[in-house]
């Protein structure tokens, strides 16, 4: 029989109905799920608006940085240009467009100050807000928030070598605009430090290498504004180039032992006498036969020694003649002047220690190659040391190199250092000053000094130093730290133009003075407690390569010492592509060793468009450092715009 249950009233029948629970459950949950729903969202709306705000007072901090005068690095409130741009670049970077979402109320606010952090670096502080409504939860009451952020930013550039490589040939006095290859013509004389006469190319009023001097002017006033106040230490160094680099007070003042005290140059030694002209005379005397036939020609006589200060000696001979009273002497006097050999002529260290000792105002010495009055005295320019024979190459091993291209070879007593170049002892043989062929190894002559013959010439004759044939610029600088800009004005001023285009000449020694192994590391070892410099060569040229077989350089005399082509006659006189090609070669192979040493190489070419091998120069991975400019303007701003690539702008907070 079932079990009776009384009846039930309302409420218990509702407590005890479990049907529809679910939507009271969600209804009663939906309040606390809409609160966290509307904490994301908004705190996930002001995370962005932070985001960008930060972005932006980076932004504004690096701009003002960039843009702040020297003269104001003391001030505590950024002012001036700097601000303008500061609060430009924050309102960039913020968005004026975030306005009209609700993202944010009002305008951000923005302050800029500067100040001088404990190592005495000039930074530009920022603060910045926002005002960030609440959406959702703003139901719950929840107010508007605001969104801060602080910013700092300074110029982190380290520091500093610039090694400037400036091609100082004849072109570089024409203008710009000029075709590369003209000839402005004209020569300007001056005074070498021994007295004898050289020669530059007259400059063009608003020349190429007055455009340089403007540059480098910009360069240093760029770099010097962008570091104000970082604490970096910067040096410059110079090398001016053309077939050669006057680089020999630089190694003496390193070490003397770096310059050879034996050398073979293309010079020419005696060979004998020849008679330049004859006199006699007849008298009674000497009064006797025997006195008379005694005056003889000196048969001991060495033909180095006995002449005179106008390069000549006087023998005398006797004749007796006539019987009795008609008796007497007849005396033939002979006017001898020197025999010459044109040859390869080794000089020791008798002859060559003290011509290296006459470096500019060391005073001169006796001329080895001239008989008589003459003296020579050395302007600084250097013969490159000995190395193997470099015929047909067009290609270079990098970590491998020839002595003479290794910027990190340190002489020793096993290695042939550098020599000074003499162009006083250097002369042509057979050579025509018209077709300038050559035709032999060796030239007997009785042909006096030859200092303007056309067969035999001395390259200090006057044709050769006013063409070029033998340039010897200024000294190169070594990387010198503090210097001032009217130092660097004046050292400028002293860079004249002449000479022919050689551009390894320049990369072989702009690396290697700024090279942190070779013989002038010392030049650019790190500042006492700070890391190792950066190191920039700026490389700057008018022209492509031109060498010629008729120049004396760093390498000798093209045609004659072979050192480049290895072979004369492969590259005589008008067919020098060969020349050229192996020139390029050995001014990448520095470019490339120059980029495996982290030196930054920036490539300039004013007045021409670029050449492959200077785009080259600079590596693939960052073709923007081979520019060309047209033009002074031009020129200035690229440099500028070099200094301020070297000098980093960083967030520093």
């Amino acid at each position: 029989m079932a079990r009776a249950y009384p009846p039930q009233g309302l409420l218990s029948r509702l407590r005890t109905d479990a049907g529809g629970n679910t939507l009271a459950i969600m209804a009663a949950a939906l309040i606390p799920m809409c609160a966290f729903a509307g904490s994301a969202i908004d705190v996930a709306r002001m995370y962005v608006v932070k985001t960008r705000l930060q972005t932006a007072c980076d932004a504004g901090a690096l701009a003002g940085r960039k843009f702040m005068d020297p003269s104001t690095a003391t001030n505590t409130t950024l002012a001036g240009t700097a601000a303008t741009q500061a609060n430009s670049y924050f309102v960039n970077n913020f968005g004026s467009s975030w306005g009209a979402t609700g993202w944010f109320s009002g305008t951000p606010t923005k302050t800029w100050t500067t100040f001088s952090d404990s190592a005495n670096i000039t930074q530009v502080a920022g603060a910045a807000s926002a005002q960030v409504p609440m959406t959702i939860m703003r139901m719950f009451g929840a107010p508007t928030r605001t969104v801060s952020v602080t910013c700092q930013a300074s110029f982190n550039t380290p520091d500093t070598d610039v090694m400037f490589v400036i091609d100082t040939t004849g072109s570089m006095a024409c203008l710009p605009s000029d075709d590369p290859t003209a000839d402005c013509g004209g020569s300007t004389s001056y005074t070498l430090p021994d007295g004898s006469t050289d020669y530059y190319d007259t400059e063009k009023n608003g020349s190429k290498l007055a455009a340089v001097r403007s540059a480098i002017d910009t360069f240093y006033t760029t770099l010097a504004a962008n570091i104000s106040g970082s604490g970096a230490n910067v040096r410059y160094g110079f090398v001016p180039y053309s077939s050669t680099v006057n680089a020999g007070q630089a190694l003496y003042s390193l070490n003397p032992a770096y310059l050879a005290t034996s050398w073979t140059y293309q010079s020419r030694s005696i060979a004998g006498d020849y008679t330049v002209s004859t006199s006699s005379t007849s008298s009674g005397t000497p009064t006797t036969q025997s006195t008379c036939n005694a005056v003889t020609l000196a048969t001991t006589r060495t033909p180095a020694t006995g002449y005179d200060s106008s390069g000549t000696a006087t023998e005398q001979q006797g004749s007796w003649g006539g019987t009795g009273s008609n008796a007497k002497c007849t005396v033939t006097t002979y006017k001898l002047g020197p025999k010459w050999t044109y040859q390869p002529v080794t000089y020791g260290s008798s002859i060559l220690s003290p011509f290296i000792r006459t470096l500019p105002n060391g005073g001169t010495t006796d001329d080895p190659s001239k008989v008589g009055t003459s003296t020579t005295s050395w302007q600084g320019c250097i013969d490159e040391m000995s190395s193997n024979n470099y015929d047909n190459v067009s290609s270079y091993n990098i970590d491998a190199l020839p002595a003479d291209m290794n910027p990190d070879l340190i002489p020793t007593a096993s290695t042939t250092p550098w020599a000074p170049m003499w162009p006083a002892v250097e002369y042509g043989r057979n050579f025509n000053t018209g077709s300038f062929t050559y035709t032999g190894t060796s030239y007997p002559t009785s042909n006096g000094d030859s200092t303007t013959g056309s067969s035999t010439p001395n390259y200090i004759n006057t044709t050769f130093r006013q063409n070029g044939f033998v340039p010897c610029g200024a000294p190169v600088q070594r990387l010198t730290a503090g210097q001032t800009q009217a130092q660097i004005d004046a050292y400028t001023a002293a860079l004249h133009p002449h000479g022919g285009t050689y551009h390894d000449t320049g990369m072989i020694w702009g690396l290697r003075m700024i090279s942190p192994q070779g013989v002038f590391a010392g030049d650019t070892a790190k500042w006492t407690g700070h890391a190792d410099p950066k190191r920039v060569i700026v490389f700057l040229t008018d022209g492509a390569m031109s060498p010629d077989t008729r120049s004396y350089g760093m390498y000798g005399t093209e045609y004659f010492d072979s050192r480049i082509s290895g072979n004369g006659t492969s590259v005589s006189s008008g067919t020098t592509g060969t020349l050229a090609a192996y020139h390029n070669a050995r001014f990448l192979a520095e470019c490339q060793k120059a980029q495996e040493k982290n030196i930054q190489v920036w490539v300039v070419a004013v007045g021409q468009s670029l050449t492959s091998q200077l785009q080259t120069c600079v590596g693939t991975a960052h073709p923007e450092r081979a520019i060309f400019v047209n033009s002074t303007t031009d020129l200035s701003t690229a440099f500028a715009n070099i200094a301020t690539a070297i000098s980093m702008l960083r967030v520093s907070q």
